[in-house]
């Protein structure tokens, strides 16, 4: 499979099943498009592969299962974001989304172990310290952030000379055990 970002919030996998689309900024493709929440879906009315909320999916091969997650301090809104877990190629991909507290035990578990994670640089909803931590604690084997404002990120994982990429190609024979943080640009 392969892994580009394309701008934003937006990041496009390509595999043999079809392509998958993370909060796509536009509609014109058939593909599957994921978005970490409905009120950022603003294709509502288009219903083909479009998934934006919590649940177990499959299409074209692909499984696909959203973990909700607190948008904000849970006591002071019930909104939500949706972490997605999709298996595809024997690669499990965990897309965070725009998380705003920390993960609870539950959804961790529910999460379970991930091979690649891709993270959006520019996430605000929570304070950097504590997306580097929850990047931590989710320990996938390579972390792919979008290359926008992401350089307290990075600061705060350690990350004095970051790997920069257009594109990564993944499969399973490809993924060490030694962690990876790759900074994908447009």
């Amino acid at each position: 499979m392969e892994i580009r970002w394309q701008g934003k919030s937006f990041f496009e996998v390509s595999s043999a099943y079809g392509n998958i689309l993370i909060n796509p900024s536009e509609n014109n493709s058939e593909a599957t498009q994921l978005f970490s929440g409905f009120n950022l879906n603003p294709y509502k009315e288009k219903k083909v592969n479009i998934i934006d909320s919590p649940g177990e999916y499959e299409v074209k091969g692909i499984a696909i299962r959203g973990i909700p997650s607190p948008l904000t301090d849970p006591s002071l809104s019930r909104d939500i974001n949706v972490l997605y877990v999709v298996d595809l190629e024997d690669v499990r991909l965990g897309v965070l989304g725009y998380p705003g507290h920390e993960l609870s035990a539950q959804v961790m578990q529910q999460i379970g172990k991930i091979d690649v994670l891709i993270v959006d640089g520019s996430t605000t909803n929570l304070e950097i310290n504590e997306l580097a931590s929850m990047i931590r604690s989710l320990e996938s084997k390579i972390v792919l952030i979008s290359n926008y404002n992401a350089s307290k990120l990075l600061v705060e994982l350690g990350i004095k000379e970051p790997t920069i990429e257009k594109k990564i190609s993944i499969t399973k024979s490809n993924i060490s055990e030694d962690q990876k943080i790759i900074l994908l640009e447009n």
